[in-house]
């Protein structure tokens, strides 16, 4: 029962992150009132073409973050938009783990593998045997 009910709860996982995407694009101010709030907010979180230099220590780091008016765009999608994009991945590979059955599956070819392994390394050169590819 444990195991069913972790398949279940790992469709899921997408909720969280969406209902913390939704209330953040929702609630996103606007600078104008004469400016759309959703294209705005739309740029911030799915927004491409800002650019983040490269920095070779904290000082560089720092000063980037303070000049850089891509960085609050970028740190946003780090922080908001890329855990939606995990939860939307992991829940659909639960889901089609789960209605694939993937994992007994997997776990079969992993247990046949094993078998025809631990074979006699004797048993394989008989006369007859199919691994040899003739038969007697």
């Amino acid at each position: 029962m444990n195991a069913r009910f972790k398949h279940s709860v790992a469709q899921f996982v997408w909720l969280v992150p969406t209902v913390v995407l939704v209330y953040k694009f929702m609630t996103f101010p606007s600078p104008s009132v004469l400016q759309n709030q959703f294209h705005l907010a739309f740029h911030q979180y799915f927004g491409d073409g800002f650019l983040i230099p490269e920095f070779r220590n904290w000082h560089d780091f720092w000063t980037v973050v303070r000049t850089n008016p891509d960085m609050i765009p970028g740190k946003t999608q780090l922080d908001v938009t890329a855990p939606f994009y995990a939860g939307i991945g992991y829940s659909l590979a639960a889901w089609i783990g789960h209605r694939t059955n993937l994992s007994q599956k997997l776990s079969e070819g992993v247990k046949n593998w094993e078998n025809s392994r631990s074979e006699s390394p004797q048993n394989k050169f008989e006369v007859g045997h199919p691994a040899n590819g003739f038969l007697r």
